[in-house]
């Protein structure tokens, strides 16, 4: 039984800094053909390093590899010590794992940060390998790898439930090429909202129009505003400063109609009515960028007029359309909402396009595209902020003939600079076959070397890689993926950048690279946690990694497959893994010697098994893994579960083995031996050649001549110790004739040619055949490599002397 300390130890540290790593390599000197042992590990900490201490019992050879928060150290033809202590995890690294692959010892460290440098130092006197983890003096840290599987069940004796989950799916899957070639970040246009100022006219009266002078009353019917604002510059009424304020709000002067309100509000805030006061200083708050303050002003209108003031319906309408302007979707369509019904047919107007636009803004567009096609195209014309909002509703419902029409109205209506180059490049682009705007070339790469560096340049960069993705040529396929890393870097829009990582991501799938692949999503995903193309990007990434995990697995690369498990081990666990491919995981980790890791998986596969086949293959690694980790009870459990589920299967002699190797440890050989020969089995040679060993420690002979016989049939070829057995078995059992025939077969077998030949001597001399035993004996006695079958050779020459 392999010891769990093993496998498993912490490393204790304390850790100030951070990491960039290198590969060091050097070789220690190591004896052959014995393992060299790590008897210990140490670790100790100073400002900016970690130390480890390996001590063995001599220096084995070794490979240092460092990729990012992980260092493995390759031990070659090396063992793990029984009772290697376990290290507390710390601050700075978070688990030692200690394994076997193969012939190897593999001990990988896993950091919370990236070293600066890594140098291994052998000490030949001290039988030590010293191990230097500098760090830098940065503080970023990041998750280390933790070896568990969520929603994997732990280690017991029934079945497991399993948790139903489901992985975020794209329309794309299967068919990523298609990604490629369209724009997946919609153009969403920057642009402040029109606040919407009645005409004079529609305003409440407050009784304040019959008590104007005519000029003024006749300035107002003409809405002649500047002509007002001198005859109202000295007015010496609070009623005039505010007809004054008014004035120079609608006269484009904000500013100034702010500073004049602001006084009324000081000086004679009763000397006009509130509602129109703060509904006045409110539009000249959000004119001159002041939204919160407006806000304010509004909610102290209400306060000091009433919910019924007829200012209502317009004081909840510039609510409603500021929290647009702030991108407060639902506390616009609430404002909204509060509008009392009016017989205003502009007002009830404006109010659904307002609606429309708080629907946009939330998210909702194909409500809002419906309710933007219900209303009157005059209304929003001059309207800015509600054509943007169309034009994002077009393209999230995919009505790109009403895109282009929407986008140019933007073209046209917005002052030049990027928001009317992004209305343009729409114009330009929205088609739904993409290679119609091949037709614009020459336009498109104006837009991009006119607005170098902008939104727009990098949209007409990628746009023209689009089109032509992927491509035909090695040439054109770097081509392509040095324009989408640029734009992953250095996008205005961080949309656009992870459009432009997935998309480096497919072109890398395309070419084969999948682990390249994986590594870029698995940074995109860590750089846009609430990007609005995630789901493509944890669609493809769950896509890509069962292929390459096996992949892995198929080229021996167990540490490197677990530990691409283990850093994405959420996203594999929410989709429906095969069966097969689980068995592939679960296998790795036992070859790593993980057999707590892999008992989780075993018992997920006994589970997940559609049939009866499927489940007694899971009961046989059950048992293979509860004998590793001492379970010999429900080693026996499984082995008889298998036979029960498979009574005629091609396995029945493995469960045999394993059953008959946990009762040998429970209750010893010759109790497990005496429940064997009650059985009926069919041994095959792996079984036979275990049984045969234990009918030898028994001094059984008979049994294992049978069991061996049984075992060459099928290996054709017995290992040299079981071969011995057998010739000594008979040897033994007086059947000198198949004991000669066994032995003259092992004399040129260096490691028992010296006890076949000794064997065969005395079996030559009991026939009176004395000069052929004779000849042996002194063969053997000549060869001095082993010194006890030479010793009693000369010893038998002597006394056949005398």
């Amino acid at each position: 039984m392999r010891s769990v300390s093993k496998r498993h130890t912490y490393v204790s540290f304390c850790l100030l800094l951070i990491i960039i790593g290198l590969l060091q390599t050097s070789p220690a000197v190591a004896g052959e053909g014995k393992k060299s042992v790590l008897n210990d590990l140490s670790s100790r900490s100073e400002m900016g390093i970690s130390r480890l201490t390996f001590d063995f019992d001599r220096l084995p050879n070794y490979d240092l590899k460092t990729s990012g928060q992980r260092i493995d150290l390759i031990l070659k033809h090396s063992a793990a010590g029984i009772g290697l202590k376990h290290l507390p995890e710390d601050d700075k690294i978070i688990k030692v794992l200690v394994a076997r692959d193969l012939d190897n010892l593999v001990v990988s460290l896993l950091l919370r940060r990236i070293p600066s440098h890594v140098v291994a130092t052998p000490d030949d006197n001290l039988h030590q390998l010293k191990l230097a983890i500098r760090w830098d003096d940065a503080d970023t840290v990041r998750p280390g790898i933790v070896f568990d599987l969520p929603d994997m069940p732990a280690v017991r004796k029934n079945g497991v439930q399993l948790k139903h989950t489901s992985l975020a799916r794209s329309r794309y899957q299967g068919n990523w090429t298609a990604f490629l070639q369209r724009s997946h970040t919609p153009i969403r246009l920057q642009v402040t909202p029109a606040y919407s100022l009645p005409d004079h006219a529609e305003l409440p009266d407050d009784g304040l129009r019959d008590k104007r002078p005519e000029q003024w009353r006749v300035a107002l019917r003409k809405a002649d505003w500047q002509k007002l604002q001198k005859l109202t510059a000295q007015a010496p009424t609070a009623a005039g400063k505010m007809l004054r304020g008014e004035a120079l709000l609608r006269g484009g002067q904000p500013e100034q109609a702010l500073q004049v309100l602001r006084e009324i509000k000081l000086s004679d805030p009763q000397g006009v009515p509130q509602g129109r006061l703060h509904y006045f200083l409110a539009h000249a708050q959000v004119r001159a960028g002041q939204p919160y303050a407006a806000l304010l002003s509004l909610a102290r209108a209400v306060d000091n007029a009433g919910r019924e003031t007829p200012w209502q319906p317009w004081i909840a309408l510039l609510r409603a359309e500021v929290e647009l302007g702030l991108g407060h979707a639902d506390k616009a369509l609430k404002a909204l909402a509060a509008i009392s019904p009016v017989n205003n047919e502009k007002l009830r107007l404006i109010k659904e396009l307002r609606h429309a636009d708080g629907l946009s803004l939330k998210g909702d567009y194909p409500a809002a595209m419906k309710a933007y096609l219900s209303l009157p195209e005059e209304l929003t014309a001059g309207r800015g902020f509600s054509l943007a909002q169309q034009a994002l509703c077009c393209q999230m419902t995919e009505n790109y003939g009403r895109a282009r029409e929407v986008f140019n109205a933007l073209a046209h209506l917005l002052p030049a600079g990027e928001n009317r180059a992004l209305a343009r490049y729409g114009e330009l682009t929205c088609y739904e076959k993409q290679s119609r705007s091949l037709v614009y070339l020459d336009e498109l790469e104006s837009l991009r070397w006119d607005n170098d560096g902008s939104e727009v340049a990098y949209r007409v960069m990628m746009k023209l890689s689009d089109l032509m993705a992927p491509g035909k040529t090695d040439a054109a396929i770097r081509k392509q993926l040095k324009d989408y890393r640029l734009a992953a870097e250095k996008a205005p829009i961080m949309d656009l950048r992870q459009e432009a990582g997935i998309k480096i991501a497919i072109l890398q799938h395309l070419q084969g690279k999948n682990e390249s692949a994986i590594h870029h999503l698995e940074k995109n995903l860590r750089d846009f946690k609430h990007g609005s193309l995630r789901n493509e990007a944890v669609s493809l990434l769950g896509e890509l990694l069962p292929p390459t995990i096996t992949d892995q697995i198929r080229k021996g690369r167990n540490l490197d497959a677990l530990v691409l498990v283990e850093r994405d081990r959420n996203l594999l666990i929410q989709q429906p893994l095969p069966w097969d491919f689980l068995y592939q995981i679960a296998l790795a980790y036992d070859r790593l010697e993980l057999d707590n890791r892999a008992d989780k998986i075993f018992l997920y596969l006994y589970d997940r098994a559609k049939d009866k086949k499927q489940k007694a293959r899971a009961c046989l690694l059950l048992a293979r893994n509860y004998l590793q980790l001492g379970e010999l009870d429900l080693v026996e459990q499984y082995s008889e579960r298998y036979r029960t589920l498979q009574p005629h299967g091609s396995d029945l002699a493995r469960s045999w083995l394993l059953q008959l190797r946990a009762r040998v440890t429970r209750d010893g050989t010759q109790n497990a031996v005496a429940w064997f020969d009650r059985q009926k089995v069919t041994a095959d040679s792996e079984l036979a050649l275990y049984a045969a060993q234990l009918y030898w420690e028994l001094k059984r002979y008979d049994r294992v001549v049978d069991n061996l016989d049984r075992a060459e049939k099928e290996t054709t070829r017995l290992p040299l110790q079981a071969a011995l057995w057998r010739a000594e078995a008979c040897y033994r059992l007086g059947r000198k004739g198949k004991a000669l025939k066994y032995f003259q077969d092992l004399f040129n077998q260096s490691e028992a040619a010296a006890q076949a030949r000794y064997r065969a001597a005395t079996i030559l001399l009991d026939k009176n055949m004395l000069e052929a035993g004779s000849q042996l004996l002194k063969e053997v006695a000549a060869d001095t490599s082993d010194k006890r079958w030479s010793r009693l050779a000369a010893d038998r020459l002597l006394s056949l002397t005398m």
